[in-house]
């Protein structure tokens, strides 16, 4: 039997499913539990704001985040359950999410209601990304307050 990279398989059958490993992608993509679509990005095709995507960091490292900004030639990325992120070129992106399998169901990732759901969790996460950094500000604060004590 063969093994191939995910880059490989997705380029030559167009589609790869694979179960993803880490945090980043929760709740909505959870290692362990879910199943991924992936359908390879076509190289004239721009990606949409929302969609997650997999791509390939320069250190070799296979990475599905969520699109948060399109720039002209690259997007920022982020993953769900993050509150940082990252410039991803249009050449590093190998694939659209276009399911998630979870508990034997699939999940259109193009619905209209998973869209709106995304979009209501990253109304979220500003708010969440705010209090990070006010929480890490007022943390710093103190630590010097408590040092000129």
């Amino acid at each position: 039997m063969n093994v191939i990279s995910i880059e490989e398989a997705i380029k030559r059958d167009g589609i790869v499913l694979f179960a993803p490993t880490g945090y980043s992608m929760q709740p909505f993509i959870i290692a362990g539990r879910d199943i991924v679509t992936v359908q390879k990005k076509e190289d004239s095709k721009r990606c949409r704001r929302m969609q997650a995507i997999l791509f390939k960091r320069d250190d070799g490292t296979y990475v599905l985040h969520r699109i948060l900004k399109i720039r002209p030639k690259d997007y920022w990325v982020v993953g769900d359950n993050s509150t940082w992120g990252e410039f991803v070129s249009d050449k590093q992106v190998l694939g659209t999410v276009i399911a998630v399998r979870r508990n034997g169901k699939n999940i259109n990732a193009q619905s209209k209601k998973y869209t709106i759901t995304i979009y209501m969790w990253y109304i979220i996460w500003w708010i969440r990304y705010i209090a990070v950094h006010i929480k890490k500000k007022s943390r710093t604060f103190l630590a010097v307050l408590n040092r000129r004590r």
